[in-house]
């Protein structure tokens, strides 16, 4: 049985210096596993790493976020606080948190890296009472995830104050979209619903 939890927090000590699959070599000898069994619960290997140490800090993130009154928050509160903490799990537990950045920034990585972030801000907009699969579903996903993706790069190379009033920032520019999104009258589903209608109805005629 893969040990987790002991797993991931090797992962963030070890890949800074040795990259995700150097750790994972150091890790089948540290843990003793057979490769068989890393073949088997990690068929993609280094990949597989990746997303093993990344959804761990998500579940940690998430977990302390349930703790000390957030759902009386208010939205932006949520945000910012369920970001805080998804950042500060990063953080933990690493030497090195831009040498760890910088692996995971590697050409072949980066897709998997972004739909591991996609999949934290929808957990975070879920977390917040968001589940609505309108037309805005994607666009706030995506304004979450490319916010927790520079707030690490500031965070890693600026430091923790510079990161905070980035975060602020942030979080104006996703309260406008909310305040925007009342404002409109036109819906864009509405919109599609109506052209289609309306082409349905041209095609009835000419039948």
């Amino acid at each position: 049985m893969l040990p987790k939890d002991q797993l991931a927090l090797f992962i963030k000590d070890q890949t800074p210096e040795h990259g995700f699959e150097g750790c994972l070599y150091r890790a089948q000898s540290h843990f003793g596993l057979s490769s068989a069994a890393l073949s088997l619960d990690l068929p993609d290997g280094a990949k597989d790493l990746m997303i093993l140490w990344w959804r761990d800090d998500d579940r940690v993130a998430m977990a302390r976020c349930l703790e000390g009154g957030f759902e009386n928050l208010k939205i932006r509160e949520k945000i910012a606080t369920a970001v805080h903490h998804r950042l500060d799990a990063i953080f933990e537990g690493t030497k090195s948190p831009d040498g760890l950045l910088s692996q995971c920034l590697w050409p072949s990585r980066l897709p998997t890296l972004l739909a591991l972030i996609w999949e934290t801000a929808d957990q975070i907009w879920r977390l917040c009472g968001d589940e609505a699969l309108d037309e805005n579903h994607y666009s706030k996903r995506a304004i979450v995830q490319m916010m927790i993706f520079d707030l690490w790069q500031v965070r890693a190379g600026q430091g923790l104050e510079v990161m905070n009033e980035r975060l602020n920032t942030h979080i104006d520019r996703v309260m406008a979209f909310e305040t925007l999104k009342r404002k409109l009258s036109f819906s864009p589903t509405q919109g599609l619903i109506q052209v289609f209608t309306g082409m349905a109805k041209l095609h009835a005629k000419q039948a």
